[in-house]
């Protein structure tokens, strides 16, 4: 038979440890620079760089969420409305992502990575910086974090007149981590 009062108090530890949390550990991303050609008609397609960013991984075994925080700016003023996608994945392993020769830069249906940004709005007068937080809503950024390697890219709705660059500086993601 069963002792009611063993049987209380495992489940009373065990409650506690799933509702644990380990404090959150930090991790920075290398800034990263995204070219933006205006000879390349993007068509709605997400420009993703061949180099995506390297860094040390954390050394946790569960993650439960990732935030990412920095800034981004133009490298030159312009009127131009851009929104952030990432993947964890090389975008040459993609089906959907096409390698644009000479700029070093994929062209990606936007199905193909997951958007992480609601629209960033620059200017003739503003380039940045804009601040920026990104949350890990499917487990791209987790993925990308754990494994020490995330690719950003950009959907941008205007013309360049141009060629600019939009620069994503002072990332640093924010990794909850827990049972």
């Amino acid at each position: 038979m069963k002792n009611p009062k063993r049987t209380l108090v495992l489940s009373l530890l065990l409650s506690l440890l799933a509702s644990c949390s380990l404090p959150p550990v930090t991790v920075e991303i290398p800034d990263q620079t995204i070219p933006l050609p205006a000879a390349i008609d993007t068509q709605g397609k997400v420009l993703v760089p061949k180099e995506g960013s390297a860094f040390s991984p954390p050394s946790v075994v569960q993650v439960k969420s990732v935030t990412i925080q920095g800034q981004a700016e133009l490298k030159n003023p312009a009127a131009l409305s851009v929104t952030l996608y990432a993947t964890d994945t090389d975008p040459g392993n993609i089906t959907g992502c096409t390698f644009i020769p000479g700029v070093n830069l994929y062209a990606c249906n936007a199905g193909a990575v997951k958007k992480v940004s609601n629209t960033l709005v620059f200017s003739q007068t503003k380039k940045g910086p804009i601040p920026i937080t990104i949350t890990d809503t499917d487990g791209v950024l987790s993925r990308g974090i754990m494994q020490g390697k995330i690719w950003f890219g950009v959907q941008f709705s205007n013309t360049l007149t141009a060629n600019n660059e939009l620069r994503l500086k002072n990332l640093s993601a924010t990794v909850k981590v827990g049972f």
